[in-house]
């Protein structure tokens, strides 16, 4: 039917077919009312079902890892904790599932462990050491420590900016299947004694995760250390020191 009120405006398209568009409604006063009901809860309902979904990604991410600190995986694991908090922290009724998520990744922080295991003899200014530095990363289990392979790791080592002024530098490692990070540091420019220090290299957007490894950090947990020590080149000139006492 025509439309009670409203502009009308035809558009022709190919064939014989005219579709007309208008504005306006043929529709009683108590339909508009009833659809108004339905309408402003609608938004109520869409809010709800996004929350079941985002719960339903989150508990599906925990599965994944789970899976992932089983299999040794922490990259994997951490990465979906990130992912699940996230959901989880945009649903104000959990709350009680997002404390317990955190706790669950705080209690697999709790098991690792990250070891010095050698150092390389001192090394002379100019020179490269002899030998690389090595750490060591495990998980405890009730079987004992277990090698964890793939774990990412930051080793931050000294050395000069262009200027010569002491910075710190850090690279991007992963232990191997041994658990093993092995680190082979650049010839030092200059004498000195500093450390070798091995931290976790987790990509923590998640405000909690960061937290829990700046403290632990702070404590001395997670990371490692060994010591970085360079001889000055001066020895290697031959010199004689003659003492004349005439008394």
């Amino acid at each position: 039917g025509s439309p009670a009120s409203g502009d009308v405006s035809s558009m022709k398209y190919s064939g014989d077919m005219v579709v007309s568009r208008y504005s306006g409604s043929s529709e009683t006063a108590s339909s508009e009312t009833d659809g108004g009901a339905e309408k402003a809860a609608a938004p109520t309902a869409i809010r709800k079902l996004k929350s079941s979904e985002a719960i339903a990604r989150a508990d599906a991410l925990e599965d994944d890892m789970d899976a992932a600190l089983a299999a040794g995986d922490y990259t994997a694991a951490f990465s979906a904790y990130a992912e699940a908090s996230a959901l989880l922290a945009g649903v104000s009724s959990s709350s009680s599932r997002l404390a317990g998520l955190r706790k669950k990744a705080s209690a697999a922080l709790d098991l690792l462990v990250i070891s010095p295991k050698a150092a390389p003899r001192d090394a002379t200014a100019g020179t490269a050491f002899p030998s690389p530095f090595t750490f060591t990363v495990a998980v405890t289990t009730p079987a004992g420590a277990k090698p964890v392979a793939g774990f990412p790791c930051l080793v931050a080592y000294p050395s000069v900016d262009e200027a010569g002024a002491p910075v710190f530098v850090s690279e991007s490692k992963r232990s191997d299947q041994s658990g093993l990070v092995s680190f082979t540091a650049p010839a030092p420019a200059r004498a000195g004694r500093g450390t070798v220090v091995v931290t976790p290299d987790f990509t923590a957007s998640d405000e909690f995760l960061k937290k829990e490894l700046r403290e632990r950090n702070a404590r001395g947990e997670l990371s490692a250390s060994l010591p970085h020590l360079v001889q000055t080149s001066a020895k290697r000139v031959p010199t004689t020191i003659s003492i004349l006492d005439f008394n």
